[in-house]
């Protein structure tokens, strides 16, 4: 699941990889410093480069943890502020659902 929790990171702020030199945080918020994706879109959860074999494997564990990715997820809504990362947020619960 932490795997998970970081790559949906990843989508909401907007980073294009998960590098630390990519976000600045100050307290609990956090910010993303990669510039040429704050636009950046996606249209499911498989908008990561990966091998057949593993993607499958990936498919059948975002099943197995649905609920819980969505659970993040309504957390993430109603603590988030940012209107993009609130947008990506609700474009990935429509997604999961």
């Amino acid at each position: 699941m932490e795997l998970f929790k970081n790559y949906i990171f990843r989508l909401v702020v907007g980073a294009n990889d998960h590098c630390c030199r990519n976000f600045i945080t100050y307290g609990n918020k956090v910010y993303s410093i990669d510039d040429h994706c704050l636009d950046k879109d996606f249209e499911d959860l498989n908008n990561i480069k990966m091998k057949k074999d593993i993607k499958l494997k990936w498919n059948e564990y975002i099943l197995k943890n649905k609920s819980e990715i969505l659970e993040l997820l309504d957390n993430w809504n109603s603590r988030f502020k940012n209107e993009n990362m609130l947008k990506r947020i609700n474009k990935l619960i429509e997604i999961i659902k």
